[in-house]
């Protein structure tokens, strides 16, 4: 998850919408209530995974 909501440009500009910095961000992800916009956030990161696992498992095919 660090990697996610501090380094990775594609998905770590969804996570601020969970707060203005990263002690607020991850405190809100931690915490066990569920909100909405904790959940669009951790339902696309899902979705992200999901896509660029199956590109992966494609080229691996390719290359065989």
């Amino acid at each position: 998850m660090e990697h996610y909501v501090e380094e990775c440009p594609k998905v770590c500009s969804w996570f601020r919408e969970l707060g203005k910095d990263k002690e607020e961000i991850w405190k809100k992800l931690w915490n066990e209530e569920l909100d909405s916009v904790k959940c669009k956030v951790l339902g696309n990161l899902e979705k992200e995974k999901k896509r660029s696992g199956k590109g992966k498992r494609k080229k691996k095919q390719l290359v065989r």
